[in-house]
């Protein structure tokens, strides 16, 4: 299996965590563009992503499943450099990237703001990591 592939057992699908990421999960911001995560401490590594576009803001069903392909496909490219992390520190790893603009973004502007949540994630578990 390449390292690039998105297994349908590595997408968040219970409502439930759904849920607990709105609630208590920490956010980062860029633009219209938010990740949020939740990190545990486990025995087992763990890496699970949900991927968000509210009908508030995408009324139709198209924009909304087409800016949700975007979100995965920058999310596939970028997923190993967090799965690493993940192994390295032994964590389970929870994340929600959504989108909250009313336009279907293009795939460029994905790429630049997701991977650059993606690396403050990273460097926010580093931190983390060090402190303790």
């Amino acid at each position: 299996m390449s390292k690039f592939s998105l297994k349908r057992s590595s997408i968040l699908k219970k409502r439930e965590d759904f849920i607990c990421l709105f609630k208590q999960g920490k956010r980062l911001r860029d633009g219209n563009f938010i990740l949020s995560y939740i990190v545990d401490n486990e025995q087992d590594t763990k890496l699970l992503c949900g991927f968000v576009a509210p009908k508030r803001y995408l009324r139709k069903a198209v924009h909304r499943n087409r800016t949700k392909r975007l979100l995965r496909e920058v999310y596939r490219t970028h997923k190993s450099s967090i799965e690493q992390l993940a192994q390295t520190y032994k964590l389970e790893i929870k994340l929600l990237i959504g989108y909250n603009g009313s336009e279907i973004p293009n795939f460029t502007e994905c790429e630049q703001k997701i991977s650059a949540l993606i690396l403050r994630f990273e460097a926010a578990m580093n931190t983390l990591h060090n402190e303790k």
